[in-house]
């Protein structure tokens, strides 16, 4: 009996989300960071002589899903149920952090995984926000507030740590716009956060490249208010 009332609840869900959308299945799209990356990325000196393991992101826990989050006002976050991530965003921002790492060549090595060699430093990444802020009125932005941590492997020592809260004006009013602004800020943070790196572990040897420019502006903790809309 269970099991025919599990069936039967499944069919009544099934029949009642294809009549809210006109009898149509609703198809889901995916979404990646992701960014083209260029000889104006690659330092001409030569790379540090030094192993640096990117550890697994954490995100709070309004991101640790795969729907995308749009928000209105500070308080209140909802979700894309239609609209998803390819994967959690703390592997999307780890696989992309990791790659531009390499593609830099300021590092001797840049690695993920454990291995006999071990690192000399590792790099820890926290999502606090990765979202599309609505305004009130009807200004779309992304929303992007990451916190690298670079830490010695040998004596645990914190040896920099640094936040990037920035935020991009999207002028379509579209999720995948709004995707493609975040993967711009990211290319922006990583492109800097490279560099000070390298200043940290060169002591200061190595100065700072331009960063691309993104567009960006730095958002404070509070977003802003606005009236919610549809999904």
């Amino acid at each position: 009996m269970n099991r025919f009332l599990q069936i039967l609840l499944l069919a009544l869900t099934s029949v009642m989300i294809l009549s809210c959308v006109g009898g149509k299945a609703v198809e889901r799209s995916y979404f990646s960071l992701q960014y083209l990356l260029s000889a104006d990325d690659r330092s001409e000196r030569p790379p540090l002589p030094v192993k640096i393991r990117v550890k697994r992101c954490t995100a709070g826990i309004a991101y640790d899903r795969q729907e995308i989050v749009y928000r209105s006002n500070p308080h209140e976050f909802r979700y894309y149920w239609y609209k998803l991530w390819a994967a959690k965003p703390e592997k999307l921002v780890r696989e992309q952090t990791l790659t531009h790492l390499k593609h830099t060549g300021l590092f001797q090595e840049i690695d993920s995984r454990l291995s006999n060699r071990r690192p000399d430093y590792e790099l820890s990444c926290h999502i606090n926000a990765l979202e599309e802020l609505d305004s009130v009125n009807g200004r779309w932005f992304a929303h992007l507030d990451l916190t690298f941590t670079l830490t010695n492997h040998e004596s645990g020592t914190r040896v920099m740590e640094k936040r990037y809260a920035e935020k991009k004006e999207v002028f379509e009013r579209r999720p995948v716009f709004v995707v493609r602004a975040l993967s711009e800020l990211l290319q922006k943070q990583v492109g800097s956060l490279a560099h000070e790196m390298a200043s940290q572990v060169g002591n200061g040897s190595i100065p700072p490249l331009t960063a691309p420019s993104a567009g960006t502006s730095s958002v404070p903790p509070s977003s802003p208010k606005a009236s919610l809309r549809k999904n």
